[in-house]
């Protein structure tokens, strides 16, 4: 029994234009069904009425079989802006599956990334085998669309086509092919003559690099004939068939294929399918390739509702129980080595239910999808074979052969989106992942069929036997799915460490260096199916904060103007313990809290041992985490080291040199998460001295100091050998209305040069390898913070003192163009 190849077909209805075009595009109105004869075969007729509608005809099944057809809740406020303009477009609105397949929130997302009005799709090159297409109708782009066949499609080089009615040479125009490539690259604001206008509409990915149509003679079987497929040779030859249409394609990374034979998947499973059938089916397992293999998009079928006898297959009440898809969709149920990259895409009609004509996904579940498929515009064109006069407009077709180019349409826009880092069977594992499904329900005291389970737990489904694994979202597809991480390894398969954990928080002497280093740049990172994402790397960053009113109170009190910058002299701690012990001039001291001088007083809640003899001052501390909160981080930084001073009694003069170890910090910036760490040592070197003059006491200091940065793990690769600071100080005290007046000038602790090297993630391969770029960040900051400080002290009774005083910051936290900051600090202490 031969077995004939038909077009998936659809039912096709005329979109009225202004009554002018009337008569023009009467004979769209005649047209009930479109498919292409071979040998004299005829097209399919309407369906015929019954309980069981066929295509374009309202769904029977309840709502509970509909899936949700709004786009999540959960888009971000400035995505739904972004997604605005392409929801309220009349192209966009016309062609509703876009609005089901949530389509504006992934165009948004391009739009974000790369420009408005970047159309989506670019980079992916796409595969339609059909009937041919009309090159001429304005929906296309000529330029992007070739064959493999040079009588598949009109030749037209004018940019828009010849308006409605103009002849063309004769030629095969695809009716079919024609429709089903428009759902794909139909042009977005394209030239379109004024009597269609309203009508306009756009494809899933209008910016596809490339369509190559490969024409095909499809014949036509009766569409009333429930394949068993009991004869091996003839299945045999129709798969060979097939694999022959893929290998001659040239190019394509997703292929197009909405056309079928008759009989459902199940109707082909029988002891004897792998023998005789295999061979050819293997022929359609591709070779590994980069880039991953071809994937084969194929309609599911129309079968639903066909009128039967008994003892057909799947014959219930005299018409077809269309519960699988037919052979060609529903291979990757019958053969283990198509099932990463064949899909059988049902239809849904604009209520998200399974269309009533459709097949459904049934025993094929684990590899089919849903899209829209009822009532879809499409581009309409019509070749009189005795004239050559072509016609061409829009219509409304419904059919799986409309559902399936949502999908190849649909992994278009995820190639763009990806930038072609992912393969294509990854992405359409990710169309799987994210599209939204009902699950069956259980019968009570029963399990979940083999064919509806993900999860290997019998107790619930996880798919729908209508659905599949849900309708096509590619708003959920162009989101990441579950945790991010930054990649630490050379794949991302190694794993990383969360991206929400991740951070780097400058000190106040590295003040916007950080930020500023990274600032244009981008850092992949990847979700839990391993796609790249891209966010800037910067935001990982956090820049030092001008010195915290709360700070600034807390040293202005113990004595201090509020700035914390190194003291006119080498002065002693605070909360301090001191025992005279020895020669004239000799203490030891222990000492709670910050210690003077900048290289030091970075170190946090430090405690301090000075032992004094005679000019000579020797410090040793150590420090234990501050506990203290960064904004979102914690600084458990630790440090030790000494300091020798030398001050010769009697004069206001000192040298001071010293040595600092940071284990996790550097000048007080710290890591984290993927980041690593950061370490250094620190020696230093500063003087001080004064002079009287006019009843004014002047004094000044300075410091500078060489760190050798060390950086471990992570994202941080090395640093450069040498890192240098400086601090600076300068002040005037005179007595003034029974207190004591000083003005100072100071810089706080900055970092002078020195650079940090980030081996950052920037993309992944198709293969999964991460490449990686190696950026230097210098550690130096934009700006110079300089303090003013004025300050009043009075002492009022033993122990009591009034103290008012004003700061201003030029510059603050050492970041260029950041406006002057001041504080007003007035109190009074009193001592009991």
């Amino acid at each position: 029994m031969p077995v004939g190849l038909s077009l998936s077909t659809i039912t096709i209805e005329e979109c009225t234009a202004a009554g002018a075009m009337m008569a023009r595009t009467a004979w769209l109105a005649a047209v009930v069904a479109l498919a292409v004869g071979c040998g004299g075969g005829s097209g399919m007729p309407p369906p015929p009425s019954g309980s069981l509608p066929g295509p374009g005809d309202p769904s029977p099944l309840p709502p509970d079989l509909a899936v949700r057809v709004p786009p999540p809740a959960d888009v971000p406020a400035d995505l739904r802006a972004l997604a605005g303009p392409y929801e309220s477009d009349a192209e966009y609105g016309n062609a509703w599956g876009l609005r089901q397949i949530n389509a504006a929130t992934a165009y948004a997302r391009i739009a974000r990334r790369d420009g408005a009005g970047t159309a989506p799709g670019a980079g992916a090159r796409v595969a339609v085998i059909d009937d041919g297409i009309d090159v001429g109708h304005w929906e296309f782009e000529s330029r992007r669309i070739g064959s493999t066949d040079p009588s598949a499609a009109v030749s037209d080089p004018s940019p828009g086509g010849p308006p409605p009615g103009d002849p063309d040479p004769p030629s095969t125009v695809g009716r079919h092919g024609t429709a089903v490539a428009s759902v794909i690259v139909a042009r977005r604001d394209g030239p379109v003559p004024s009597e269609h206008a309203q009508d306009d509409f756009h494809g899933v990915a209008w910016g596809v690099d490339h369509l190559q149509m490969r024409l095909v003679g499809l014949g036509s079987a009766d569409p009333d004939q429930n394949y068993v497929g009991t004869d091996p040779a003839e299945v045999h030859h129709e798969v060979g068939f097939l694999a022959f249409q893929v290998s001659e394609l040239t190019s394509g990374d997703f292929v197009n294929m909405s056309f079928g034979i008759p009989g459902l998947t199940e109707n082909y499973l029988n002891e004897s399918f792998g023998p005789s059938y295999a061979p050819s089916i293997r022929a359609l397992a591709q070779p590994d390739a980069v880039g991953g293999r071809k994937i084969l998009v194929i309609a599911a079928g129309n079968n639903h509702g066909h009128r039967c006898e008994a003892p057909e297959p799947n014959c219930v009440q005299g018409r077809i129980d269309a519960s699988s898809p037919g052979l060609y969709a529903g291979l990757p149920a019958l053969e283990a080595s198509l099932r990463g990259h064949v899909v059988a895409v049902v239809a849904t009609d604009r209520e998200g239910r399974i269309a009533g004509f459709s097949n459904r996904c049934g025993i094929a579940a684990k590899w089919c999808i849903a899209a829209p498929g009822d009532k879809v515009p499409v581009a309409a064109t019509r070749t009189d074979p005795d004239t050559g006069r072509t016609t061409r407009g829009y219509a409304k077709a419904s059919g799986t052969s409309l559902a399936a180019p949502h999908v190849t349409g649909g992994l278009a826009v995820l190639k763009h989106w990806f930038r072609s880092q992912m393969a294509n069977d990854a992405l359409l594992a990710r169309l799987y992942a994210t599209a939204r499904v009902t699950p069956d329900a259980v019968p009570a005291g029963g399990s979940c069929p083999a064919h509806l389970d993900l999860d290997g737990d019998r107790s619930a489904c996880e798919l729908s036997s209508a659905f599949g694994r849900g309708v096509m979202d590619l708003g959920a597809a162009t989101a990441p799915v579950g945790q991010t991480s930054i990649a630490l390894g050379g794949r991302v398969a190694d794993g990383g460490l969360p991206a929400r954990s991740s951070w780097i928080v400058s000190g106040g002497a590295m003040g916007d260096a950080l930020s500023r280093g990274l600032a244009d740049r981008q850092i992949a990172v990847f979700d839990a199916l391993g796609a790249p994402f891209w966010v800037a790397a910067a935001g990982f960053a956090q820049d030092a904060p001008p010195a915290d009113p709360a700070g600034r109170l807390w040293r202005w009190f113990a004595g201090k103007d509020g700035t914390g910058a190194a003291p006119p002299v080498a002065g002693e701690g605070r909360s301090a313990l001191a025992v005279a012990a020895g020669p004239a001039g000799s203490e030891l001291q222990i000492s709670f809290g910050a210690l003077d001088g900048a290289h030091m007083s970075f170190a946090s809640q430090p405690v301090a041992v000075k032992a004094r003899i005679g000019d000579t001052v020797l410090s040793m501390f150590a420090s234990a985490g501050s506990g203290n909160e960064v904004g979102v981080h914690a600084l458990d930084a630790a440090a030790h080291g000494l300091a020798l001073a030398w001050s010769p009694a009697g004069r206001q003069a000192a040298l001071r040199a010293g040595w600092t170890r940071e284990t996790d910090t550097l000048f007080g910036s710290s890591a984290g998460g993927a980041f690593g760490k950061l370490s250094s040592g620190l020696s230093f070197v500063g003087a001080s001295g004064g002079f009287e003059a006019g009843g004014w006491r002047v004094g000044m200091a300075g410091e500078i100091g060489r760190a050798t940065p060390e950086a471990a793990g992570g994202l941080l690769a090395d640093a450069d050998a040498s890192a240098f600071s400086t601090a600076f100080s300068a002040e005037a005290v005179r007595p003034l209305a029974g207190g004591t007046l000083r003005l100072s000038l100071q810089q706080p602790l900055r970092i002078e040069s020195g650079r940090l090297h980030l081996s950052l993630p920037m993309r992944r391969t198709s293969e999964g390898a991460v490449v990686r770029q190696r950026i230097p960040v210098g550690l130096e900051p934009s700006g110079r913070q300089i303090d003013f400080g004025v300050n009043w002290t009075k002492t009022i009774a033993p122990g009591g003192l009034w103290r008012v005083g004003a700061i201003v910051s030029h510059e603050p936290g050492h970041a260029a163009g950041r406006n002057p900051e001041a504080v007003f600090l007035v109190g009074l202490r009193l001592g009991l």
